[in-house]
């Protein structure tokens, strides 16, 4: 099946390729989908989206790592990963939930316990479920499915946003223990690693420079570069081209954007120089890259 071309996948952008209950374009649950479209190009996540495999499976690239989402598995996809679906099995079915950062934030969930939640499920995207919880966070979904379908109440969005806290809470329940594994597991480099990512997918499309990211981690730039390298294999400095690379790749592929516009987009001085740096890191000028 060829893929499509989508810039970014939010709420409306689901909307254009499928019926879906939602509010406004900040909250939507799709129930027992069995078609999904390909993304013939990666693309950018501008939402919060979590997903229930019910039966078959789909591969799929999450920010560089290639994935294989089966059966009884929750996936979790955050605002500004990179994906790209590969290949759908025909039997595939499963359960979506997507949600913006404002709606999140509107439904007051507890930050304190839903960050160490968010950072093990950005680590560990496809999670398998134990039976039981398969079936609960089901549960929830169609609950959600049904809540949402009332008549648009004064009280409805109120109680979605009271369901999506107790569907987080209930994560935490469910890895609770891999939850606190993860984190005692974690060395010193690992845990600057983590929160240097943070920072990166925060400001990678306006900041490049490792002292920016060492000043706001409150060390030397030297310091930050050796711990990620420990960490990770890669030095600070290629992991913020990699995003940029990324992002870059995905504009010209998937967007209406001239060159010149993404080049400003992603805080190049000018055209020329993100084309060097493009080029630099592809093989490719962003030209020649737009019509590969």
């Amino acid at each position: 099946m060829k893929g499509i071309r989508l810039e970014k996948i939010d709420i409306v952008a689901v909307k254009s390729l499928k019926p879906i209950e939602s509010i406004g374009n900040d909250f939507a649950v799709l129930t027992n989908v069995n078609s999904v479209p390909l993304f013939e190009f990666p693309t950018k996540m501008n939402c919060i989206f979590f997903a229930l495999c019910i039966e078959g499976s789909m591969d799929i690239g999450i920010n560089l790592e290639k994935y294989t989402f089966s059966k009884n598995q929750l996936a979790a996809i955050q605002p500004d990963q990179i994906i790209q679906l590969f290949k759908v099995s025909p039997d595939f079915r499963g359960h979506f939930v997507i949600f913006t950062r404002r709606f999140l934030q509107e439904a007051r969930v507890d930050i304190a316990k839903a960050l160490p939640m968010m950072f093990f499920l950005k680590g560990n995207p496809c999670v398998t479920l134990l039976e039981e919880d398969m079936e609960n966070f089901s549960d929830y979904v169609i609950l959600l499915q049904k809540k949402i379908k009332k008549d648009n109440t004064e009280y409805r969005k109120n109680v979605i946003q009271h369901l999506l806290n107790a569907v987080f809470y209930e994560i935490n329940i469910a890895f609770s223990t891999q939850m606190e594994n993860n984190e005692k597991s974690k060395t010193r480099q690992e845990e600057i690693f983590e929160k240097f990512m943070y920072e990166v997918r925060t400001h990678y499309t306006k900041e490049r420079s490792v002292s920016f990211y060492a000043d706001r981690l409150c060390m030397t730039p030297k310091y930050l570069s050796s711990a990620v390298k420990e960490a990770s294999g890669s030095l600070a400095g290629e992991w913020i081209d990699q995003c940029v690379i990324l992002e870059a790749k995905k504009l010209l592929k998937s967007s209406d954007l001239t060159i010149q516009q993404i080049s400003q987009e992603l805080n190049f001085a000018n055209q020329s120089f993100f084309g060097k740096y493009f080029k630099h890191h592809t093989g490719f000028s962003p030209s020649e890259y737009k019509k590969i």
